[in-house]
């Protein structure tokens, strides 16, 4: 499962540097439903969620990273965001904030 698992992120890599988010996602997916233990597939489809627009899915996945791999500095800052498209709502705010203090 874990070279299937590899596959899938590789294709989502692809993707994702393709600018194709949809299938990006897709393929991040796949690799989580194979090995959900993988902080970085989740770290992945959060950046990708994060170029689509999608912060909401976005904050889930790094919650999920920090979840799984509190050490793993990038799940923070996907958590805290480049860009939530103008702050979804307080609770993300504040969660930025709080993201942000901990690197």
């Amino acid at each position: 499962m874990a070279e299937e698992a590899e596959q899938f992120k590789a294709a989502g890599n692809k993707a994702l540097q393709a600018g194709n988010l949809t299938e990006a996602i897709e393929n991040y997916t796949k690799s989580i439903n194979c090995d959900g233990t993988n902080h970085v597939y989740y770290s992945n489809r959060s950046a990708a969620y994060l170029k689509k627009g999608d912060g909401n899915n976005a904050l889930e996945d790094a919650k999920s990273t920090i979840a799984i791999n509190p050490e793993f500095s990038k799940g923070y800052s996907r958590k805290g965001g480049e860009s939530y498209n103008g702050f979804v709502d307080l609770e993300v705010f504040i969660a930025m904030l709080i993201s942000y203090a901990h690197i």
